[in-house]
């Protein structure tokens, strides 16, 4: 008897038996799922809406056909405070016509009457404008955090209470005050006043250096970056969004050092470029790429011979991709070690960096009858031709080439196909062509035109030193 209730018995199947537990974590708000529908139902509304709403009223004169036309889903709790808002805005009407007319207006949700908020007295605002001229004279940058704390400090002194310098009164303040938020142009420890002085006493300098020496023309070398991406700062985007992204392709950051060599008749000399070149794990194999490959493997050399056979460049490489001494006495060989006429001075202006004045650099301008004149420390700016002059218009030049390249590849991506965009960075190739053509676009009244601002001649007005295009 016991086994025929045993066999006649039936185990749950699986399921079953789920359906029976209770549910794991929080229950459900509602039957679909999802977050709990919000409950409220007040808020702040532009004055274009109230306007649209005070106009429809007054037009049709029934405020149920109203109500249902702007809030389709109101609850009928919350009619009752929704009409006393309707038919306010509807006695109000003229100020929300008055409100509407500029396009500021019609986003803004409150109107308050000029001099209702906090301020501070004029002569407070005044000390707060001695203030910044007086930072601002000895060159010291404010930000607007530095202005939101000060006018805070000041309205504790003049015992104004519950000021605060929102972005609003920052921005009538600085309209008040004839005062913006400008980029800076320059930075450094001396000030413009300083550095023209500076520029004038090695102006001199260098004159008399080739007064003494009998010669007329002066050399300047200086070394830049030549990045394989020029990304924006800034780009086009719609409102709102907090994140905005920019695609790369991953070489942003890096980069090859170039020297550069023209002098003040306006003559270019074939560039010095120094890539990154990954560095052999065999001692020996190392020794051997920077004695017969310049710092290449072996298979990279031949991509290295291929550029110098198509471009007027001097490739080198190291791991950082930096300038070094070595390279400065490589550099002085090249240039000055076979001229026509080794008796006669060279006279060349290099900046402070420790690669251009190690003892072997200048061993090896004494050898080669070089005068080495080293521009002021922090005054290039105004002192050096090729900071003056070159570099900007030169890095204009790569920026406008690494921005065919962008187009070239947006023409080649099909967009019928679906797939995303991807952006291919820039060779080793691609970039030496990059600085060879920026390098020849400078024309010679350019380069000359670098000496003469520093003070070394009188200014060509139809040179393109100062231009960005």
């Amino acid at each position: 008897m016991e086994t025929t209730q045993n066999e006649g018995t039936r185990r749950p199947a699986p399921s079953e038996l789920m359906q029976q537990l209770k549910p794991v974590g929080r229950p459900r708000l509602n039957a679909e799922g999802g977050r709990k529908p919000l409950k409220r139902t007040t808020g702040s509304y532009t004055n274009q809406l109230k306007l649209d709403a005070a106009t429809h009223l007054e037009r049709y004169g029934n405020m149920k056909a109203t109500i249902k036309l702007f809030w389709p889903n109101l609850d009928k709790k919350s009619y009752e405070s929704r009409r006393k808002l309707v038919s306010d805005w509807k006695r109000n009407k003229a100020k929300l016509v008055k409100a509407c007319s500029t396009s500021a207006g019609k986003l803004r949700k409150k109107e308050r009457k000029p001099g209702t908020a906090t301020i501070i007295p004029k002569d407070a605002e005044l000390e707060i404008v001695d203030w910044i001229n007086d930072l601002r004279q000895e060159g010291v940058p404010i930000s607007t955090l530095m202005l939101q704390l000060k006018a805070d400090e000041v309205a504790t002194a003049w015992g104004v209470e519950k000021f605060y310098a929102s972005w609003n009164w920052q921005d009538k303040f600085k309209n008040r005050h004839n005062l913006s938020m400008r980029s800076r142009t320059r930075q450094g420890q001396k000030p413009p006043e300083e550095l023209q002085a500076i520029r004038a006493a090695f102006a001199a300098k260098v004159s008399a250096t080739m007064d003494s020496l009998g010669i007329s023309t002066v050399y300047n070398a200086d070394q830049t970056a030549a990045f394989f991406e020029y990304l924006p700062k800034k780009t086009l985007n719609k409102r709102g969004p907090k994140t905005v992204w920019v695609r790369c392709a991953g070489k942003s950051k890096e980069r090859a050092t170039v020297m550069l060599l023209g002098d003040n008749h306006g003559r270019k000399y074939t560039p010095f470029v120094v890539f990154k070149a990954q560095p052999s794990k065999d001692p020996k194999r190392i020794l051997e790429n920077k004695q017969k490959r310049r710092g290449f493997g072996i298979y990279v050399w031949e991509e290295i011979e291929e550029l110098h056979e198509a471009y007027d460049l001097e490739c080198f490489g190291n791991p950082k991709g930096w300038w070094n001494h070595e390279l400065s006495v490589e550099f002085l060989h090249f240039h000055f070690g076979k001229r026509e006429d080794m008796q006669r001075p060279v006279l060349l202006l290099w900046d402070d960096f420790s690669g251009h004045w190690t003892e072997d650099v200048r061993r090896c301008a004494r050898e080669l009858n070089v005068e080495l004149l080293k521009v002021p420390e922090g005054a290039t700016s105004v002192a050096q031709p090729a900071d003056v002059a070159w570099n900007a218009p030169l890095k204009s030049r790569m920026r406008g080439l690494w921005i065919n390249f962008l187009r070239e590849q947006l023409k080649r991506h099909a967009k019928d196909t679906g797939d995303p965009f991807c952006m291919d960075p820039p060779n080793r190739r691609i970039v030496a062509n990059w600085i060879a053509q920026g390098w020849e676009m400078l024309s010679p009244a350019t380069i000359a035109n670098g000496f003469k601002k520093c003070g070394y001649g009188d200014i060509d007005s139809d040179a393109d030193f100062d231009r960005t295009e």
